[in-house]
């Protein structure tokens, strides 16, 4: 029986036409890919020059793995453009809707008003101490629910999910403020300016440089 102590992988598989280059994905590293395995040809039917040019991908691709287990949050396919979108959207209907209800309202007494006018001081007071202490528990099941909704998957303990945390607990502290001027009869604020959509051109400038674009290149 031979030994194969000391044989180093090949990464290299055979179709009728040429060789091609497979390797697989590591699973910490795949929602940044996108793919389990990474497969290319290498547009040549001669094994020793199959070989050299597999070396050199894989060293190449090996490097791009070290580098993005160490800046994994710079190529994530979750954009500055898309969590200023997901977050604004959502301060934005809830605005919305906050102020359909008061449509309906026929008449508030002062003390009730004076009773919500304390209850949004508190929970600003909440969100800015959470914000100061990147305490993201209360905030982190209505982030849960917007990523569901948009179908990305993220974990509690990715960088992504911590900013986009950050950017909530920030604009809900605006809206908090918003809300407070409303109450008392101040509507100058200007929601689209406090809110704004970002436009696509936005979205081009703050696209991150994907994994597999640095790999075909």
């Amino acid at each position: 029986m031979k030994s194969k102590i000391g044989r180093s992988p090949s990464y290299l598989i055979r179709n009728p036409y040429t060789y091609c280059f497979r390797m697989n994905v590591p699973k910490d590293l795949q929602r940044y890919v996108g793919k389990k395995e990474l497969r290319y040809s290498l547009r040549t039917g001669y094994l020793g020059l199959a070989k050299q040019k597999a070396r050199l991908l894989a060293g190449n691709i090996q490097y791009l793995f070290r580098y993005l287990r160490d800046r994994g949050h710079i190529m994530s396919t979750l954009t500055d453009y898309q969590i200023q979108k997901i977050v604004n959207a959502y301060i934005r209907e809830k605005l919305q809707s906050v102020e359909e209800n008061r449509v309906k309202d026929e008449f508030t007494p002062i003390p009730e008003l004076e009773e919500m006018t304390e209850c949004i001081e508190d929970s600003m007071s909440d969100a800015m101490m959470d914000l100061q202490q990147s305490q993201y528990g209360t905030v982190s099941y209505t982030v849960d629910n917007l990523l569901r909704k948009e179908k990305i998957p993220l974990e509690h303990d990715d960088l992504e999910f911590n900013k986009i945390c950050r950017e909530l607990l920030k604009a809900e502290i605006k809206y908090y403020k918003v809300e407070l001027n409303r109450l008392a009869g101040d509507y100058s604020d200007d929601i689209n300016v406090l809110f704004s959509v970002p436009t696509e051109s936005s979205q081009q400038e703050s696209s991150p440089v994907l994994l597999k674009n640095l790999i075909e290149e």
